[in-house]
């Protein structure tokens, strides 16, 4: 007996099966909308060497940004082997109109004598969505972050690591 004919033949198994499909929407509609969590933390990872290495600084820089006479991105770093290898899973930045309106928020705040963590934007879910990441090293293309794309890149990135020890790591 096909699945179409118990659920005609035990309308309870349909109204079920019906109620978990829309239980299922609802789940995936609240988790889209729902309000970004952003890392509590104060300081983040960004690379200026395309991935290869990594240095701490605040966490509220729009990327990218001159460090050392080269621009740096924000690093996603993460561990693997219980923490014993540290590596730069995917490079992250700001589309240019967001990293203006980060940078003018920023240098309005100053001028109030408020600091950058007083700038809200740095949460704005529209900003972080927006953001573009590529892999570390060269020959890698930016892509949005939501995107297919984006998500096949920080999987392809982090699959060669994926000994079921896998963490992020947050800078302190």
């Amino acid at each position: 007996m096909g699945i179409r004919e118990k659920i005609n033949n035990k309308k309870s198994l349909g109204t079920a099966f019906a109620l978990a499909l829309l239980l299922a929407a609802v789940g995936v509609l609240a988790y889209s909308n729902w309000p970004q969590h952003r890392f509590a933390g104060k300081t983040a990872f960004y690379s200026d060497d395309d991935g290869q290495t990594w240095f701490i600084d605040t966490v509220y820089k729009s990327t990218p940004f001159d460090h050392n006479g080269k621009q740096a991105y924000r690093a996603m770093i993460y561990s693997c082997e219980n923490g014993k290898t540290k590596f730069c899973a995917y490079l992250m930045r700001d589309k240019p109109e967001d990293k203006k309106r980060l940078d003018d928020a920023v240098a309005q705040a100053a001028q109030q004598g408020n600091s950058p963590s007083s700038v809200t934007l740095f949460e704005d879910k529209g900003i972080i969505d927006n953001m573009e990441i590529k892999q570390p090293g060269p020959g890698h293309d930016w892509f949005p972050s939501m995107s297919p794309k984006g998500v096949d890149e920080i999987n392809a990135s982090l699959a060669p690591h994926a000994d079921g020890t896998l963490d992020i790591v947050y800078a302190e």
